[in-house]
């Protein structure tokens, strides 16, 4: 049993639920009895091998405890027939995403396609309303997911040099991008999902990234969410920064200036990377050196309200 779990998480892209791990395997095991508890069992003695990794939203999958045993279980030859056979069981149940609709499956089925060059597949998924619809549906924390599903076709398309369908994909990526970016990240962030306001400030240029991280990182200090606020500030940090052009330097100042007692430290390193000497006195302002733009973002919500 616990050869088939190392063979199966060799081909995987992210940790696995017990829960997933059953759904996968259970034709293999389906006639055996107590199968579910020696995969419990042999998931436990594994630990050795295997390691437990946060998937998202408090769920917890299971791994290969690193990169390189990864590596090793997909090439060596004692485990070539579990590894095949692990392979063809992950492909059969992602394919069956209508019926069980993981996660996972809308997730990278994709990706594995693409891996593994069964691109007819491949452009099949990116052609179907109903495919895509259920990422959106079900992965709500990633408005990109459709479009790595129409990026994974376009590879495919690039590698079969097959001009009519690389113009059918760069025409349906930029159609949906456009799309998903008429969604403000702010309004996602108020519905209740800073991971998706993430996601959709991702979407933008650098220059506007940044502008929304800010903007995110106002409002929810405005919320009282602090600790949301600052790991907003921290993936600012993540990136290396420049100053901004105007206006968006003007922006970038103004935005600081509101948000400076989230973290001294943070708003000293941003104005430094950002926001140069001609700005420098709009960080020390107030609310009425705001530029209009920003005005209208902030009071937007509350003009809706009002009775």
């Amino acid at each position: 049993m616990l050869t088939d779990v190392l063979a199966l998480l060799c081909w995987t892209y992210q940790p696995l639920t017990e829960a997933v791990l059953r759904a996968v395997l259970h034709p293999l095991y389906a006639y055996t009895a107590d199968w579910e508890q020696t995969l419990t069992d042999a998931l436990r003695c594994g630990h050795i091998m295997l390691r437990r990794a946060e998937i998202g939203q408090g769920s917890l999958g299971w791994t290969l405890y690193h990169d390189s045993f990864r590596q090793h279980l997909r090439h060596t030859p004692t485990l070539r027939t579990a590894r095949e056979r692990a392979h063809h069981l992950l492909l059969d149940w992602c394919s069956h995403w209508q019926d069980h609709k993981s996660p996972y499956a809308l997730r990278y089925y994709p990706q594995h396609l693409l891996a593994i060059q069964r691109y007819d597949a491949l452009y099949a998924l990116a052609r179907s309303d109903i495919f895509l619809q259920a990422q959106e549906d079900i992965l709500t924390d990633e408005p990109e997911a459709t479009l790595h599903t129409l990026r994974a076709a376009l590879g495919a398309a690039i590698v079969q040099d097959d001009a009519a369908m690389i113009a059918e994909c760069c025409l349906a990526h930029a159609r949906r991008l456009v799309a998903i970016t008429q969604e403000s990240p702010l309004d996602a962030l108020r519905a209740g999902n800073l991971k998706r306001a993430w996601a959709l400030a991702d979407l933008f240029s650098m220059e506007r990234w940044v502008l929304w991280h800010l903007l995110l990182a106002w409002e929810l200090r405005d919320q009282g969410r602090r600790k949301e606020a600052q790991a907003t500030l921290e993936r600012l940090q993540t990136r290396h920064l420049s100053r901004l052009p105007e206006p968006q330097g003007i922006y970038a100042a103004c935005l600081l200036r509101h948000i400076a007692d989230l973290n001294w430290d943070a708003f000293n390193t941003l104005a430094e990377q950002m926001v140069d000497s001609t700005n420098r006195a709009i960080l020390g302002g107030g609310e009425e050196q705001l530029p209009a733009p920003l005005v209208s973002r902030r009071t937007a919500r509350k003009t809706r309200e009002s009775p």
